[in-house]
């Protein structure tokens, strides 16, 4: 691995434990959530546990009604989940857990994929998209996948959402997907600068129906590796590796920086990298949707399962208007430029 400075590293002694630090909010007692349930914009909860459903479930109990519109589920599966269910039997429990409280399931698929792996991945996701409840998109995060759906008649009816996995920068790769295959949602998670967005968003406005953008939570790190914790090859000693990614969040250090990289481990033994921060840009939803986002993710790939409901606490009652903007707050997509 390279350092800031353009070093070589090796992970070892480099890598340590992480906690994820945000304050605690809490529900105001004597506030009625569900005065405000109709005006709340669409949210997408991206997860990653059986744990985080499960805070989820606690939460809507707590709340009395279903805060969220949808869920994005398998690209980063749990590897602790992993060691006791199978890819089908996880994403099985989520989708009844989804048909239950009438929440949309995106399914996600993996960015990498090497090629002993292709076939096996497409057919398991293939078999989930038909078989009932049916999950009400797909999302594509790898090139080579969109082209092979394209050309499986079998999932033509299945929504197609392209992911943060294939950087569309501009409106024309956009344009240019949507004339091989009918495009229902683009991620625009990956545009650094917001007004680049809200110019791409005006020449697809008519063309793609839904917009989405990462406005809390975790923020991606672009990476591309094997998991670091094994001291062994990842690839010949998988089967007999100790799995420590089931203990606990880890982070990178960056001797040049001082600086922390948290990362996730995933079925494939690869590594998602993130920054050390966790957003919040909740007050700017009503900017985002006059420029045409209509859909808002809070990304939990990395966190603890507890921040389901910090995070959707946090985002309740910044529409109730009861949390005022942070004074710290990190200028994620340039974002305080949005008028």
């Amino acid at each position: 691995m390279i350092c800031a400075q353009g070093a070589d590293f090796k992970f070892s002694r480099n890598i340590q434990k992480f906690e994820w630090e945000n304050r605690c909010p809490r529900l105001k007692k004597d506030f009625d959530y569900s005065s405000i349930q109709d005006s709340l914009p669409r949210i997408n909860l991206r997860l990653s546990s059986i744990s985080q459903l499960d805070n989820l479930k606690k939460f809507i109990a707590k709340l009395g009604f279903n805060p969220i519109d949808s869920i994005e589920y398998g690209e980063i599966l749990s590897t602790a989940d992993l060691a006791k269910s199978s890819f089908n039997q996880i994403i099985t429990k989520v989708k009844k857990f989804c048909f239950n409280y009438g929440i949309k399931l995106q399914l996600s698929t993996p960015r990498i994929l090497i090629e002993r792996d292709f076939d096996r991945v497409y057919e398991y996701v293939k078999n989930l998209c038909l078989t009932e409840p049916v999950p009400s998109s797909i999302i594509i995060n790898n090139i080579g996948y969109l082209w092979a759906l394209i050309n499986d008649d079998d999932l033509h009816r299945i929504p197609v959402e392209i992911g943060q996995g294939i950087n569309l920068l501009n409106s024309m790769s956009i344009k240019c997907l949507n004339n091989l295959h009918p495009i229902d949602t683009v991620d625009f998670s990956t545009f650094e600068n917001i007004t680049n967005t809200k110019n791409c968003i005006k020449k697809i406005k008519n063309l793609i129906p839904n917009k989405k953008i990462t406005i809390a939570g975790n923020v991606r790190v672009p990476s591309l590796g094997l998991c670091p914790l094994n001291n062994d090859s990842a690839i010949v000693s998988r089967l007999s590796c100790k799995a420590p990614c089931h203990n606990g969040n880890y982070a990178l250090k960056d001797p040049s920086l001082k600086k922390v990289i948290p990362f996730v481990v995933d079925g494939f033994c690869r590594m998602h990298m993130f920054q050390d921060y966790i957003l919040h840009l909740y007050e700017y939803v009503p900017k985002l949707e006059k420029i045409g986002i209509n859909e808002f993710v809070i990304d939990l790939s990395d966190l603890p399962a507890k921040y389901v409901s910090i995070l959707l606490t946090h985002f309740l009652n910044t529409m109730a208007g009861f949390e005022k903007p942070c004074e710290t707050q990190i200028d994620e997509y340039c974002i305080t430029s949005l008028k």
